[in-house]
Order: structure tokens, then C-alpha cells, then sequence
């Protein structure tokens, strides 16, 4: 049977508990269950929202969970009060991981303009002043830990000290040196853009096989006489090409089709069980 497109384990952190929790309650509400292409046809909620959710990378916001809650036949408050939980470990993990990064550096702002830094020597109550070199060092590590790729790149590959040795950085003020970048971070969100959409038609093409799985495998011409659409428009939305919030109508159509078939298909096995008797 086919299986979702994203695993995950609980080990991964609370978001990933939570769309596990998510999952579970959706398997419970069993085959008739909505889907979340018809959730996202229903509720004009974009199904990339609702995968954000199933798949662990976004907690969702009240009114999110809220679909999915009530269309999976959860309690509401109940998830509500779970949700808080998390939000809480989640909030208690950025400022144990904030308060270990500032352990492993100073702040900003307590050294003077980077131009007046002085190769060494002291400062009225500052104390040793690092070299330039070691302000690049810092600065880079900071700009990694804001998940910048040319960064990030330097330290996973170990050319720091051939970068600070290079002397192309320039003066590595931080916004100068994100300003520089900012090309760069486009280009990664158009990446991320990208990825996060072939992850949501691959999500509903996955979604889509495991109802037409569950009603007998029925040909795509079964379906869209059944469903009363035309064939391309069928095979389109099999291969999570269709919009659910743009096509609520042949979402919910081509739903209920495998549904009915699903029923029809229990049914015939049960006659063909009973005859056997």
C-alpha cells in the first residue's frame, strides 16, 4: 500500500511529535475519512499548508489545526490545550539555545565600530579587543548560525582560515556582509520554494494512490465516469497536479468516487465471503 512521502521520528524534535499525533489521528478516523486534498478543497486552506502540518516543518495556526481536527472527528480543545504544550517546548528550546550562544560569544555591541578596532591591545573596560582575523572568524560563525549557505558552506567545508587569510571578506560588519549576500538568500528561497512544491505534489499524488489502493485500484476512465469529469482532469489531480482550493468541486467528485467505490468494492468481498459460507 502506498505510504506517505515525508517519515519522521519522534526523536526529531515536538513539531515532529505533532504531526505524528496528526497522523495517528487521521489513520484512526479510518478509510472514510476526508483527505486532506478535500480538507483544503472545504476550508480554502492551501493543501501546502496542511502538508506543512502532516509533514512536522510548520506548527500549524489554531484555525489550521482546527480543520484537521474536526474533519479527522479529534476534540477540538483537547488538541488546542496539546498544542500550547508543544508551542511551550518549543519556546523553553530557543532560549536554552540562545543563552548557549551567547555563552559562546559576546554580543555585538560590545565592541566599538569595526573601524576603530585596533590590531590589539586594550580598551577602557572591554578588555583584550580581538584581532580583525578573529572578529571575521566570529562574524562568520554568526552568519552560519543564521543559516546563510555561502557561510555555512565555508565551515562545513573547513576553509575558514583560508578565508580569513584570503582578505577578500572586506570588512565583515554584518550587514554589510548580509546586504552583500542577499542575492544569494534569494536564490536559496526560490530553492526552498521549489522543493517545498514538488514536496506537496508528490504529498498529494501519494494521497491520492493510497484512496484509489483502497477502492480496488479502479482504472482513471472507472473514475471519471464515476466521478462525471473528464479523463485528463482525473489523471491530472492522481498526480497532485490539481489545486484543491482552486477545483473544490472536482476534489470532492473524484473523493467521493473512490469512496463509492471503496464501499462497493467492502461490499462485493463480504457477498463473495457470505456465498462461500
Amino acid at each position: 500500500m502506498p505510504r506517505r512521502a515525508t517519515p519522521l521520528n519522534p526523536e526529531d524534535g515536538p513539531l515532529a511529535r505533532f504531526a505524528l499525533a496528526l497522523r495517528q489521528l487521521q489513520d484512526e478516523a479510518g478509510f472514510d475519512a476526508p483527505s486532506v486534498q478535500v480538507i483544503a478543497a472545504k476550508t480554502g486552506i492551501p493543501r501546502a499548508t496542511l502538508h506543512h502540518a502532516m509533514r512536522g516543518s510548520r506548527m500549524p495556526s489554531l484555525p489550521v489545526l482546527a480543520a484537521l481536527v474536526r474533519a479527522w472527528g479529534g476534540d477540538e480543545a483537547e488538541w488546542v490545550k496539546f498544542r500550547s504544550r508543544v508551542e511551550d517546548e518549543r519556546e523553553r528550546a530557543r532560549l536554552e539555545l540562545i543563552e548557549e550562544l551567547g555563552q559562546l560569544r559576546p554580543p555585538r555591541d560590545d565592541y566599538p565600530d569595526y573601524d576603530d578596532w585596533p590590531t590589539s591591545g586594550e580598551n577602557s573596560g572591554l578588555g583584550p579587543l580581538p584581532s580583525r582575523n578573529e572578529m571575521v572568524r566570529i562574524l562568520v560563525r554568526r552568519l552560519a548560525d543564521l543559516d546563510h549557505p555561502r557561510y555555512i558552506k565555508i565551515l562545513d567545508e573547513g576553509t575558514l582560515e583560508e578565508y580569513v587569510r584570503s582578505g577578500h571578506h572586506g570588512a565583515p560588519d554584518l550587514p554589510h556582509l548580509r546586504e552583500r549576500d542577499k542575492a544569494d538568500r534569494r536564490a536559496q528561497l526560490a530553492r526552498q520554494a521549489a522543493s517545498e512544491e514538488a514536496e506537496d505534489i508528490a504529498n498529494a499524488a501519494t494521497e491520492w494512490a493510497a484512496l484509489r489502493y483502497r477502492a480496488g485500484n479502479p482504472t482513471i476512465r472507472t473514475i471519471s465516469k464515476d466521478a462525471q469529469l473528464p479523463y485528463s482532469t482525473v489523471s491530472k489531480m492522481l498526480r497532485g497536479l490539481v489545486d484543491p482550493v482552486a477545483e473544490p468541486a472536482a476534489t470532492e467528485s473524484v473523493f467521493n468516487a473512490l469512496r463509492s467505490l471503496t464501499v462497493h468494492d467492502r461490499a462485493s468481498l463480504d457477498g463473495t465471503h457470505t456465498s462461500h459460507e
